[in-house]
């Protein structure tokens, strides 16, 4: 078995872009993999587990059913984990707007460690530690899991920050174009996400605004009173070859400088007091 200090992972954005993360035991170690739960009252798409060390070993191994006499050894990457067990006591979610909240399974249950193929590592996550619930010794007694500087105790709860980039959020709002292996299952938060804004919908309601907003938040362009639009007067402010604005002058001292000065990268013929020349 050999050990490795660092695993990347490739992953697709949610706009179709090519991303990687660097994980290791020391300072990058959550992980989250797609969940295989069959509760539908509590269901989660995602399971959440750290890193407690990353291996390959070369494994001889022979098919009865393959009638294969060969032995060569392949190799087998593996990732060690502890996993992370959801806090089904603390409400979260979009209709409730809280943020998941994780804590380490004990020791004792069988399920507290487990093996994963990296191949199935979607990508890392950002945790924050529950400062308010502070640390505790009682999910496991002194061990090698632990790094030392954890002096042998754990953060009681994480929040999950989903919030943490762009790709994150659209992997818990559903609908990434470039999530499509994902896509079946993270259609659990859809329902989720109808429910916040039949909540929103309804707080609106009767409050109607003399703008009518679209879904950005953009009002669109207003007319000012007493100004009329002129097109003719508009398109004279356009350049022949339709590139850009021209400079056009205005009224009062509303007049435009073409020239460049320090600021726009060109060098100034003023003299700075307190510089000598260089």
């Amino acid at each position: 078995i050999y050990r490795h200090k660092v695993i990347r992972i490739n992953y697709t954005t949610y706009d179709l872009r090519r991303e990687q993360d660097s994980l290791n035991s020391r300072t990058h170690a959550d992980i989250m993999v797609l969940s295989h739960e069959d509760d539908e009252a509590n269901g989660h798409p995602y399971w959440y587990a750290r890193i407690i060390g990353v291996f390959h070993a070369l494994v001889s191994y022979r098919d009865p059913a393959a009638n294969s006499s060969s032995y060569d050894p392949v190799q087998v990457d593996f990732a060690w984990v502890r996993w992370f067990g959801r806090d089904l006591t603390h409400r979260s979610g979009w209709e409730v707007k809280r943020l998941h909240r994780l804590g380490f399974i004990p020791s004792e249950d069988p399920g507290a460690f487990g093996f994963v193929d990296p191949k199935h590592i979607i990508r890392g996550i950002h945790l924050i530690p529950a400062f308010a619930h502070g640390h505790t010794s009682e999910y496991m007694s002194p061990s090698i899991a632990r790094h030392p500087s954890d002096n042998d105790e754990d953060w009681t709860y994480f929040y999950l920050n989903i919030f943490v980039d762009r790709d994150m959020l659209m992997r818990f709002r559903g609908g990434g174009v470039g999530h499509r292996t994902t896509r079946e299952a993270t259609n659990i938060f859809l329902d989720d996400r109808s429910a916040a804004r039949r909540e929103i919908t309804e707080l609106d309601e009767g409050d109607e605004s003399d703008l009518d907003y679209d879904d950005y938040g953009y009002s669109g362009i207003q007319e000012v009173e007493g100004e009329d639009f002129d097109e003719d007067k508009d398109e004279d402010r356009y350049s022949e070859d339709g590139e850009g604005f021209e400079a056009t002058e205005g009224d009062g001292d509303d007049e435009i400088d073409d020239e460049l000065g320090a600021e726009d990268g060109e060098d100034s013929d003023e003299e700075l007091e307190g510089f000598d020349e260089f």
